[in-house]
């Protein structure tokens, strides 16, 4: 075979699988409201397409230039080496690596350098599938839909009391992927220029912020979307922002016993439900309370390990370990839903450095885009995650942790190669030195 056949064959076949890799990326996004099923096949055919391909060379040339792909790369090989010396069994260690091979969606997505169409494609398919999600959860609210449970896999579609209406996503889930939603669609009110379309999304918005607020039960969901929108309008009209926030915030606290019936009862509730939880009664157990109690635990476990952690996967059985001779019916949580605990439990305060340090990077990249819009997505997005932390495991949970992996990983794919302020050396100044003239 010429030689000439054979690198246009390679080029074709190369070409081929970087159309397909796109394709999966736009349905991966699409898929993220989706049962969780969707989400794992498209975005574990990413990573198959992406070996296939054999184009690691001009791969590693443009992560080179990208440090937030190096430094989710070194985040994951921290999880790695802490899976080496991991003080759980094995298979548990195994378990808990490979929930954050996810990671990997980042470097990957980046490598392929997917143009501005694609990220606007991989976007638009997220709020397209948020706007269903959005229209089947009111028409639930509003009975307009028959009951799908028999034809929809088992607790995807429905309503109770705990939860409130949500689809095919527990109800954390479902809120923190609505308030990103709701975010991107304040931005496109922002950036279209036309009134009409205007008008359009700042009424969308408002449906998905009082979706999350009253239909949808989830703390974090509520506080993320609050967090949002005040981000939104600081970063969009800076200086005079303030003197709103200002005012806004005056006029709750002159008119808060009026105001309060708008709270929702989930807020209201909090204090009471970590007062009044105890440890040693079920009965008592509340989500609040259940949370407290296992960061109080875990602060312990992680002042025990003197900062330096017990390896990948091993919270579960140390965990269990350390309440065994406790009054407590929380024996065996699977996770301390705060990643920044889990991820200091398993690699120590330098892995939990790491997991910061990538969050300043790619907070700083996204300031480097050429696109304001993306610029504005990717920061809402890193607060979202970075507050969501707080209170769930995010990294580590399917959904979430896939959904900023693979947003951040599409947006900042973006980034021009210029490095960042902090990358930057300032040059020593020559000195010239002039003669005099005799």
């Amino acid at each position: 075979m010429s030689p000439y056949l054979s690198i246009d064959f390679k080029s074709k076949y190369q070409s081929f699988l970087q159309v397909c890799i796109y394709f999966f990326i736009i349905l991966a996004c699409f898929s993220l409201h989706l049962p969780i099923a969707w989400l794992s096949i498209s975005s574990g055919l990413i990573v198959v397409l992406w070996i296939l391909k054999f184009d690691y060379l001009s791969s590693l040339k443009v992560l080179k230039r990208n440090p937030a792909a190096l430094v989710a790369l070194a985040l994951l090989g921290l999880y790695l080496l802490g899976l080496i010396f991991t003080k759980a069994s094995w298979d548990l260690g195994l378990k808990f690596f490979l929930k954050y091979t996810k990671l990997l969606l980042i470097p990957i997505i980046i490598s392929i350098s997917p143009s501005e169409r694609i990220r606007s494609l991989g976007l638009k398919a997220f709020l397209f599938s948020s706007l269903i999600i959005l229209f089947i959860s009111y028409a639930q609210f509003f009975n307009l839909l028959p009951d799908l449970n028999h034809f929809l896999p088992k607790d995807t579609y429905k309503f109770n009391d705990t939860e409130g209406y949500i689809v095919f996503k527990g109800y954390i889930a479902h809120s923190i992927l609505m308030a990103f939603a709701m975010f991107m669609m304040l931005c496109r009110f922002a950036y279209t220029k036309k009134l009409t379309y205007k008008i359009v999304w700042l009424f969308l918005a408002a449906m998905a912020f009082l979706n999350i607020i009253y239909l949808v039960h989830s703390r974090t969901g509520q506080i993320i979307s609050i967090l949002l929108i005040v981000f939104f309008v600081i970063y969009h009209y800076r200086i005079k922002s303030l003197l709103w926030l200002l005012m806004i915030a005056i006029s709750i606290f002159v008119f808060r016993n009026e105001l309060l019936p708008l709270v929702p009862n989930k807020i209201l509730e909090t204090q009471h439900e970590i007062v009044s939880h105890d440890a040693s009664k079920d009965s008592t157990s509340t989500s609040a309370g259940r949370r407290y109690e296992i960061y109080y635990n875990t602060i312990s476990l992680i002042k025990n390990s003197y900062g330096i952690g017990y390896g990948t996967g091993s919270f579960k059985e140390e965990y269990a370990n350390f309440v065994a001779n406790q009054h407590t019916f929380l024996l065996n949580p699977s996770n301390p839903h705060n990643q920044y605990l889990l991820t200091t439990l398993e690699l120590g305060i330098f892995g939990l450095s790491v997991f910061l340090l990538m969050f300043y990077i790619h907070w700083n990249l996204s300031s480097h885009l050429k696109n304001r819009e993306h610029d504005c997505l990717a920061k809402g997005l890193i607060i979202l995650i970075f507050v969501g932390s707080l209170f769930n495991s995010l990294l580590l949970d399917a959904t979430e942790g896939k959904f900023y992996c693979l947003l951040i990983g599409l947006l900042l794919s973006g980034y021009g190669g210029k490095k960042p302020s902090f990358f930057k050396i300032k040059p020593k100044q020559s000195i010239k030195i002039q003669k005099d003239h005799v």
